[in-house]
């Protein structure tokens, strides 16, 4: 990975505005957007982007509180991938901060509001707790009423936990675990 997180935080950010302003499948735009990354930080950007996109609606319960006004989406994008790296990740605020801050000061139309980002990043690093206690985002509407009618809400909220939760990691050897068993 880079020195710095900024290549692939820029990156997840290029991703987020893809689909989030200009509509465009995340699948579509990933080819594109990543060729010329690092495979470390290509990996990191997907995953960033990935992870915010699936806790947007949590993201933006967290950042309510310290906005008066939506700002322009591609600054509200930079605080939904802060909020996700901070709450959902665990990673270290200052860090996050300082290059997302950077990010948005480089942006020409937004630099103005690099402090705005600032500020309320630095107060979500300080409320990170508030994170656990926030409800799973539900299915849409058009979605939820029949599986609601079918199988009930129990069920239901199980599909939306699931639906909340990331992936598991599965790190098991496929070939040869002897070998790597032997290695470790």
């Amino acid at each position: 990975m880079t020195q710095s997180g900024l290549a692939p935080r820029r990156a997840a950010l290029t991703l987020l505005n893809d689909v989030t302003i200009d509509a465009r499948l995340l699948s579509e735009v990933l080819p594109r957007r990543l060729r010329n990354l690092a495979a470390d930080d290509r990996a990191r950007a997907q995953r960033l982007a990935v992870t915010t996109l699936r806790v947007l609606d949590r993201a933006d319960r967290m950042l309510g509180p310290y906005l008066r006004q939506k700002p322009p989406v591609p600054v509200l994008n930079v605080l939904r991938l802060g909020v996700t790296e901070i709450c959902e990740d665990g990673s270290a605020a200052h860090g996050v901060v300082n290059d997302l801050v950077e990010l948005v000061r480089k942006d020409a139309k937004n630099a103005r509001l690099s402090g705005l980002v600032n500020a309320v990043l630095r107060k979500v690093a300080r409320d990170a707790d508030k994170w656990s206690t926030l409800p799973v985002p539900r299915l849409p509407r058009w979605l939820r009423k029949p599986l609601l009618a079918d199988y009930g809400k129990q069920v239901v909220a199980a599909i939306e936990a699931a639906h909340a939760a990331a992936a598991p990691l599965d790190l098991s050897v496929k070939t040869n675990a002897a070998k790597v068993a032997e290695a470790l």
